[in-house]
């Protein structure tokens, strides 16, 4: 496959990863997808109450649908220079992989959404961070 190619590839898939996550912004104004879709957090709504859990459940969900959406542009040099796009998608999956890991049910099925989410984060936290095959884009 040609590098143009695949780079229109990550394209698609960081900027449509982060459309994605605005399924999450769903359960706070009643649109739940399924009987589990929410936005209560495990851990945060019991320990630091529902307004705080709230606050922190949109800046995760926003942070990640920006910065991916930001890092796909900057790959496609539509934004910002293309060398910045590793760093924020890094930083993009992190922020993802964490927020699932606090609002389990914030998206609305295991597969595809979680399953989607999880292979999405992983793929690109571990070939930018511990590979050289995207090194070139």
């Amino acid at each position: 496959m040609s590098k143009s190619f695949i780079k229109t590839i990550l394209i698609v898939i960081l900027i449509g990863h982060g459309i994605g996550h605005a399924m999450c912004f769903f359960p706070l104004f009643g649109f739940n997808l399924s009987k589990t879709h929410s936005s209560d957090s495990w851990l945060l709504t019991s320990l630091l109450g529902e307004t705080v859990s709230k606050i922190a459940y949109v800046l995760i969900w926003a942070t990640a649908l920006i910065l991916f959406v930001l890092a796909g542009s900057s790959l496609a040099g539509w934004v910002m220079s293309a060398t910045v796009w590793k760093g924020l998608a890094i930083a993009a999956s992190a922020v993802s992989l964490g927020g699932l890991i606090l609002f389990w049910n914030s998206f609305p099925f295991l597969s595809p959404n979680k399953i989607g989410v999880i292979a999405v984060d992983l793929f690109f936290l571990v070939s930018l961070l511990f590979t050289d095959k995207l090194s070139d884009l």
